[in-house]
Formats: C-alpha cells, structure tokens, sequence
C-alpha cells in the first residue's frame, strides 16, 4: 500500500495489559465481547493511507500490508492517547449542571465547553468530571486485517464519503478535473461536504472542483 491508496479494514483493539477488547468492527466478536451497540454498523473500516484518520503507527503498518493480510500491532500508551492527565480532571459545582437542566450522575458522560468528559462522583455540591480520553494511559493492541482496496478514483472517493458519513449511497460522476457528487438522501450537512471537498482536493490532485447536488422528486 502507499499514500493516497483507500483500504478496508477489519480490526479488533484491546488493552494489552488485560487482553480487554474495548472496540471492534466486527459483529459477532463485539457481541462476545459484551460491547455490541445495536445502533452501530458492523462493515469494514475505510482507511485513507496518508490522511492521518488513524493512529501513525497504524498507518504505517498498513503500508507494508496486501489485501487479505492479518498483523497485530502493539501501541504503547505515548503512540496511543497519552499519559493520563491530573489537569483534566475538574470540579464543577451540581448548580453548574443543574443550570443547564442536567442530573448529574456518577459515569455519565458529558460536554462541556465543547470538551467531552466523563463524571466519576457527585458528592456534597461538587461534580468531579474527568476530560481524558477513557483509555489515556493504557499500551494497546490492534489485530488488523486489510479486507479489500479501492479499485479506481470513484471507489476512493465512495470511501472518503464513506469515512465522514458512514454511508455510500450517493452517486459520484467524474468529468475531467470535476467531481459532482449527488446526494438524494440529504446524508451530507455542510461540515460533511466541506470535509469531503478538501480531502478530495488533496488527495487527487488533478481534480480542481468538487460539486454537492442535492435532488428533489416530486412525490407521486
């Protein structure tokens, strides 16, 4: 594999210290595990190689990788999320969530200030809210299999769509140095679309233009 080429990925993530999985894409383990969410989509993973959507190190393995390979590939926690941070942890006032029409609960996650965290107590007026990521601090283990590669341009680019929306179904048309991308479903706001646009931009560079149509039917 090398830079710019978007792959498939099945992977399985545990801790290394416990052997705990903690994420997958595969249904069947997730459910042995006890973390299937019945709101997710069990699929391969899309990976664009060099847009840095992944862990580097990660990337750097799936370079050396064909498809149909399998490697287990260990992160220590500094190649990972880091060192747990005692900063990060912070006191609030119960006012501060009640405020905002919030009952605070021990385990409850929440966002503040546009930062995702997590409560650990709730005691005497005081919310003790934790804002490292859940595993910062742990060395961790992927096992990863690279299922299948895109083909040509308009593969890569269903897959970059796909990256951002977890979706596919949109039709692509590529004329010349333009893109038209048609989204009859309404799946792309304008964060998505803007996202999309300039990872295609970057990663094909003979492409100079990138359209979002949205369809309207009238319904028979």
């Amino acid at each position: 594999m090398e830079e710019g080429d978007l792959v498939y990925i099945n992977y399985i993530g545990k801790i290394k210290e416990s052997g705990e999985i903690f994420d997958t894409n595969i249904e069947e383990v997730a459910k042995k595990a006890n973390i299937y969410n019945e709101k997710l989509s069990y699929k391969p993973l899309p990976v664009l190689i060099g847009a840095k959507f992944v862990f580097k190190k990660i990337e750097d393995t799936l370079k050396e990788m064909k498809v149909g390979e399998k490697k287990e590939i260990e992160l220590n926690k500094e190649e990972a999320y880091g060192e747990r941070r005692e900063d990060l942890v912070r006191q609030f006032s119960t006012k501060d969530f009640l405020n905002q029409g919030i009952n605070p609960i021990a385990g409850q996650e929440v966002t503040i200030n546009g930062i995702r965290g997590r409560i650990l107590s709730v005691s005497g007026g005081r919310v003790i809210v934790d804002f490292n990521h859940p595993l910062a601090g742990k060395n961790l283990v992927f096992e990863i299999e690279v299922v299948s590669k895109a083909k040509n341009d308009k593969e890569k680019i269903l897959g970059i769509i796909e990256i951002f929306s977890n979706s596919k179904d949109l039709d692509v048309e590529i004329e010349n140095e333009s893109i038209k991308i048609k989204d009859k479903k309404k799946i792309l706001d304008f964060t998505r679309k803007n996202s999309i646009s300039e990872t295609i931009l970057k990663f094909f560079k003979n492409i100079k233009k990138v359209q979002f149509i949205d369809e309207y039917e009238r319904e028979s």
